[in-house]
C-alpha cells in the first residue's frame, strides 16, 4: 500500500514537472517567434529606409550631371564669346 502510494506520488510529481518543463519551453519557444518577428520587421524596415536613400543619391548623383554639364555647356559659350570678343579687338585694332 505504501509503496504504491509512494510510486503514485513520485509519478504524479514527475507529470507536473514535466508539465512545467513543457510550458516553460513553450513560452520560450513564443518568446523567441515573437523576437524573430521584430527582427524581420525591423531589417524589412531598415531596407526601405536604405532603398530610399539609395534612391535619393541617384537623384542627386543625376542631377549633379546635369549640373556639371551645363557648367561644361558654360565655359564653352564663355570661351568662345571670349574667343570673338579678342578676335573682334584684335580686327578693329589691326584697322586702326
Amino acid at each position: 500500500g505504501v509503496e504504491i502510494t509512494l510510486l503514485y506520488y513520485h509519478i504524479i510529481f514527475i507529470l507536473a514537472n514535466s508539465q512545467y518543463s513543457y510550458i516553460r519551453r513553450k513560452s520560450e519557444l513564443e518568446n523567441l517567434k515573437r523576437a524573430q518577428k521584430q527582427a524581420a520587421s525591423s531589417q524589412s524596415a531598415a531596407e526601405v529606409r536604405l532603398n530610399r536613400a539609395l534612391e535619393e543619391a541617384e537623384r542627386y548623383k543625376a542631377e549633379l550631371n546635369k549640373l556639371k554639364q551645363s557648367n561644361k555647356v558654360q565655359k564653352q559659350e564663355t570661351a568662345e564669346t571670349k574667343r570673338r570678343t579678342d578676335s573682334r579687338f584684335q580686327k578693329a585694332a589691326e584697322v586702326n
